[in-house]
Parts: structure tokens; C-alpha cells; sequence
């Protein structure tokens, strides 16, 4: 569970430092959920089920991160860096969030991960909202970067801004629960 709090807290930042640099953020957290089913594996051998998803995820972070970081250094065209950025921005934010949710559901149905089960359906809840929130962002994202019409755009842009301070919130949020589930975890299973 150490493991975990920091990757759904580092996968759910979208700090946008550059092209290739999202990727790689991405790619730390997934590397940080590699490590919390290896951890957590410990417990319950179950877990070891999302050991190929989380690689799989995390490999796509590091092509992006590769790919991105060519197309800046060849000089590619912003066109091309929006539209690759588009398509590959949509398929890892997907992906990372479609392996996350299932975690989240094993967690909350193992009995013996944590003493308070309740711990576990507030940090779903939370993370549910920022997956609506992501999901949001993403669309803004992308009517923001194809649309031709600048009132769109615009109002786009400022949807985008605003469920990216969302966003901020509730990786905040998502971290503090995940670390009451971590301490939890942690006093169950020192004793």
C-alpha cells in the first residue's frame, strides 16, 4: 500500500512541463503501481493478476516519452505534436485509468488488506470523481486542439482550466485518503 498511494497520486497529476515529460511522470507512477502489486502481492497473491497491465500501461508512458521527446528534437510541427498528442494523450489516460479502477475494487473486497474497509469506499468515491474530472479534461483537451472555430476554443480553453484546477484538488484528495489507507494497512500489519 507505500507504493500505491504514490502511484495514484503521481498518475493523477497532469503537469504539462513538455511534450515527452508528461509521459515520463506517467511512467513513474505506473512503475510505482508495478511496486505496489509486487508489495501488496506479499498479501494477497491475487493482485499479481495487474503485474502485466501495469507494465503494459507503463510501457506505453515510456514509447510516449520516447516518441515525444524524437518529435521535439527533429523539430516536428506543432500539428503534428497536437495531433500525435491527442492520440497517444488518449489512449495512456484511458488505459492508466481503466487498470486503476479494477485495484481500486480488490482492495476494497479484501477484508484482510486493511482494517477499515470504509477507508477504501471513500478513496473510490474520490477517485471516481477524478476520473470524471480527467475524463472531462480530456475532451476539452481535444475540442481545444481541432477546433477551428475560436469561440470553441476559447471556451474549451477555459472548461480545460478549470477541470484541470479540479484535477489539482483531487489528486490532492486521492493522496491524503491513500495515505489514511496506507497507515491503516501499515498498524494492521506491523503487529
Amino acid at each position: 500500500m507505500n507504493f500505491f498511494c504514490l502511484a495514484f497520486f503521481i498518475t493523477a497529476l497532469q503537469i504539462n512541463i513538455s511534450w515527452w515529460g508528461n509521459y515520463l511522470i506517467k511512467l513513474i507512477g505506473m512503475l510505482f503501481f508495478v511496486l505496489g502489486i509486487l508489495e501488496v502481492s506479499c498479501f494477497n497473491s491475487g493482485f499479481r493478476r495487474f503485474k502485466m497491465p501495469a507494465v503494459a500501461v507503463a510501457g506505453l508512458s515510456a514509447v510516449g516519452a520516447v516518441c515525444f521527446a524524437v518529435m521535439s528534437a527533429a523539430g516536428a510541427s506543432k500539428n503534428a505534436l497536437n495531433i500525435a498528442g491527442i492520440a497517444f494523450g488518449v489512449v495512456v489516460t484511458l488505459s492508466a485509468l481503466a487498470f486503476q479502477k479494477p485495484i481500486i475494487r480488490d482492495i476494497a473486497a479484501d477484508k484482510e488488506l486493511v482494517n477499515d474497509v470504509s477507508l477504501v469506499k471513500r478513496f473510490s468515491k474520490s477517485w471516481d470523481k477524478l476520473a470524471i474530472i480527467t475524463l472531462a479534461n480530456l475532451v476539452c483537451d481535444i475540442v481545444n486542439r481541432l477546433a477551428a472555430a475560436k469561440v470553441l476554443v476559447d471556451y474549451s480553453g477555459l472548461l480545460m482550466a478549470i477541470s484541470k484546477i479540479l484535477m489539482y484538488i483531487f489528486a490532492l484528495v486521492i493522496l491524503f485518503q491513500a495515505n489514511k489507507i496506507r497507515v491503516d494497512h501499515n498498524k494492521k500489519h506491523s503487529a
